[in-house]
């Protein structure tokens, strides 16, 4: 049995006669794959003034335009093509879906509108003519168009730098890597059509199984939760990441995001900001450790200066240290891990990294004691003196130090001196000053006042001198007990000399080291003040050879 008709209607609106059908397929592609496309309909068809069951005659054809425009002033609503037939192998909707509306036109007819209305309607459908899903052009896609593009440059050094430490380990300071990469799509609207019961298409409910913005939006957040991979731009004419930066990068931290998205175009843009950093060289005995624990740029520099009044080498060292947050790529681009922020990598660097493997020294000691020493422009040591025999070993105990933090830019700056001079005889001692006096034996004489006698006194030796004596100062400062706070109303002042130094193994040695047969300790006096922790001692000996 044949087919004994053919309807097509879109939503409510039902074509009579039915219009001839054109078929045509677009895609979209880029250079390696379909991302998306639409199947475009074109109806071909007449109105007449008693399609629809109208009279004859103009008046009623362009009510019957009107009519068709008012049921193909909606997008995305229920349009299909049946065959009519008694028999079920040639009976069944060939064609069914909720498309776009793209142009209604209207061509000239021999009667000038009076009795014909010919009219040429393109109907979209995007990413599949049937039912949605049934001839996906691109799966799961869905895209207009996208791009996901990148831009590579150094930060800092465009070259490798090292510094030696007096442990023999280089610490490396090279360049960053920054990565920059846009990622965008523009989506394109996806027409509900799902199955019923019978397994046929059931319109109800929303138009639109995806809007245009969701693929777009859809897309960009799965691109935007990875990393950049390095292996992309990976090559010896290129970029060699291994041969001309050390030993590699860590893994990307992400610090910064911009987003920008457009819901009536269907676009979405996201633009992050990566930062890799080098792995080559250590900050630690062992190697490739901490560079890409903590997410900084280390930068430094060096004063140095002699004092020849007093015999000493002062080594300044001047650096600032810049953190960068890591956003999650997963949680938001806003998110920071506890403890990740710019502020936190450059605190945690400076504590953990610097301060607790006694790098600042290392950096310092090393132009201190190593002629040869070559900085980053390759200039020699200007001091070459200081590698003599009778060179004073760098004091480990910095003189000054100070470190300014700016929270909001994730920045730390900081200033530490070093010189020759000895440390404190004590621990837990800030600083100290001792001074040693000694006074020799000198002759004993009598002097005796003779009456008119113009030329003075009568002075004769008595054949002996006088014992020799030895004065010994102390000031020290140390933390005070109290913190240099003590509480309001409380009773907690400290009391005698608690917190006070004790320098009695001191002052016995310097006792010991008295040449004498008889050694007297004549005074021996100290003072404390604990809201400052200042200290004095005062001590005074007399003694005589034997």
């Amino acid at each position: 049995m044949t087919t004994s008709g053919v309807t097509a209607s879109y939503g409510s609106y039902r074509f009579k006669p039915v219009p001839l059908a054109t078929m045509a397929v677009e895609h979209f592609k880029t250079a390696s794959r379909t991302i998306g496309g639409y199947y475009s309909l074109t109806l071909n068809g007449t109105l007449y003034p008693k399609s629809t069951g109208g009279g004859e005659g103009a008046k009623n054809l362009f009510e019957e335009k009107n009519r068709f425009l008012s049921g193909l002033n909606v997008d995305y609503d229920e349009f299909l093509i049946n065959f009519e037939s008694a028999s079920p192998t040639c009976a069944g909707t060939s064609v069914y879906g909720r498309p776009r509306v793209r142009s209604v036109s209207f061509a000239e007819s021999p009667d000038n509108w009076t009795d014909r209305m010919p009219y040429t309607i393109e109907l979209e459908f995007t990413s599949s003519s049937i039912t949605g899903v049934a001839d996906y052009i691109a799966e799961d896609l869905n895209l207009e168009s996208l791009t996901t593009d990148y831009s590579v440059s150094f930060v800092g050094p465009t070259t490798a730098g090292y510094w030696g430490t007096t442990s023999g380990i280089q610490q490396y300071f090279g360049p960053k890597l920054q990565v920059q990469r846009n990622i965008s799509a523009k989506g394109l609207n996806l027409g509900l059509a799902t199955y019923n019961t019978a397994g046929m298409p059931d319109y109800s409910g929303a138009v639109l199984e995806k809007t245009a913005y969701d693929s777009a939006l859809e897309y960009v957040g799965t691109v935007a939760t990875g990393a950049p991979d390095l292996g992309l731009f990976t090559n010896s004419n290129v970029l060699d990441v291994s041969g001309t930066i050390g030993s590699g990068f860590a893994s990307a931290a992400l610090t910064s995001r911009d987003i920008s998205a457009s819901q009536e175009e269907g676009t979405v843009s996201v633009n992050d900001t990566f930062m890799f950093f080098p792995l080559g060289g250590s900050l630690t005995g062992a190697a490739n450790t901490l560079a890409p624990t903590h997410k900084v740029a280390d930068t430094f520099s060096f004063d140095i200066s002699d004092s020849e009044s007093e015999g000493t080498t002062t080594i300044a060292l001047n650096g600032s240290i810049q953190g960068y947050t890591s956003y999650s790529l997963t949680e938001g681009f806003m998110n920071a891990a506890e403890g990740n922020t710019a502020i936190d990598e450059a605190k945690n660097y400076l504590t953990l990294g610097l301060m607790g493997d006694n790098q600042l020294f290392e950096r310092a000691n090393y132009l201190y004691t190593d002629a040869s020493t070559t900085g980053f422009n390759g200039a020699r040591n200007p001091f070459p003196v200081y590698t003599n025999d009778y060179q004073l070993a760098l004091n480990p105990r910095p003189i000054s130090k100070s470190f300014g933090y700016n929270i909001a830019d994730g920045t730390i700056s900081y200033a530490v001196s070093y010189n020759n001079k000895s440390g404190p005889c004590l621990t837990g001692v800030i600083s100290e000053s001792i001074n040693m006096t000694r006074n020799r034996a000198i002759p004993v004489i009598a002097s005796q006042v003779v009456l008119g006698r113009a030329n003075g006194p009568v002075l004769q030796a008595l054949g002996t001198v006088t014992a020799k004596s030895q004065d010994m100062s102390i000031e020290a400062v140390v933390v005070p007990p109290s913190g240099g706070v003590l509480p309001i109303g409380g009773n907690a002042c400290p009391l005698n000399f608690e917190g006070a130094p004790d320098y009695e193994s001191v002052v016995l040695a310097a006792e010991y080291s008295i040449s004498g047969g008889a050694i007297f300790r004549t005074s021996d006096n100290e003072t404390f003040d604990p809201k400052i922790g200042r200290y004095t001692r005062s001590i005074s000996w007399t003694y005589t050879p034997c």
